[in-house]
C-alpha cells in the first residue's frame, strides 16, 4: 500500500511503527545524501541522520504541511543539525568533486575542450569552491548538485528568497573571480 505524507504523519503521531518506517524508507536516503555531500564522512552522515529522523519524531507536532513538503522540512532538520556540528568542529569538509565531474559543456562552443583541459578546469573550480566559506559550499551544493529549488532552500535555511538568489549570485562571481585570480598566479 502506497501511503500519503498525510498518512504517514499520522501515524508517527499515533506512534504506529509502520509510520516510523515508511517515513524512513522514504526519505532516509534523500536526507542522507544531502548530509554526506556536506560532511564529507558516511559514518558521520549515518550518525546525523539518525538524529535527524529522532528530532523529526521529537517535533512531529511542529511540522505544517503549508509550510513545507515532508521532504523539505527533513531537509531542514538535517541541515541545521550539520551546520551545528561543523560549527563544533570547525572544519570545512566539503569535497566537491563528483559535483565537478558531472559539469556539461556546452555543445554549441566554438571549441572542444578535450579531456585534458576539462579535467584542469574541473581542478581549478574544486579548488576555488574549498576557498569559499561553509555555508557559502552548502548553498551551491543545495542549489546546483541537489537541484532543490530556491523556495525550498529558503525554508531549509530559513533566509528570504529574493536574499537566497543575491547570494548565489555573489558566490558565482566569487567564484569567477578566484578562478580568474589562479590563472593569472599561473
Amino acid at each position: 500500500m502506497q501511503y500519503t505524507d498525510h498518512d504517514i504523519i499520522a501515524a508517527v503521531k499515533r506512534g504506529e511503527r509502520y509510520g516510523f518506517e515508511t517515513l524512513v524508507a522514504r526519505y532516509g536516503q534523500t536526507v542522507f545524501t544531502m548530509v554526506v555531500r556536506i560532511v564529507g564522512d558516511e559514518t558521520r552522515a549515518e550518525e546525523l541522520t539518525q538524529d535527524t529522523f529522532i528530532k523529526l519524531f521529537e517535533t512531529i507536532d511542529r511540522y505544517d504541511p503549508k509550510r513545507a513538503s515532508l521532504s523539505t522540512w527533513l531537509c531542514r532538520i538535517a541541515y541545521r543539525l550539520v551546520v551545528d556540528e561543523l560549527r563544533r568542529r570547525h572544519k570545512d569538509l566539503l569535497y566537491y568533486a563528483e559535483d565537478l565531474e558531472s559539469i556539461d559543456t556546452d555543445e554549441d562552443a566554438d571549441f572542444e575542450m578535450d579531456s585534458f583541459n576539462r579535467e584542469v578546469m574541473l581542478n581549478q573550480l574544486d579548488q576555488a569552491v574549498r576557498q569559499l566559506p561553509i555555508a557559502e559550499q552548502n548553498l551551491l551544493t543545495m542549489y546546483y548538485y541537489e537541484h532543490q529549488s530556491i523556495r525550498d532552500i529558503s525554508f531549509i535555511v530559513g533566509a528570504k528568497e529574493s536574499t537566497l538568489k543575491m547570494r548565489l549570485h555573489r558566490i558565482r562571481k566569487k567564484l569567477y573571480e578566484i578562478m580568474i585570480k589562479g590563472n593569472k598566479n599561473e
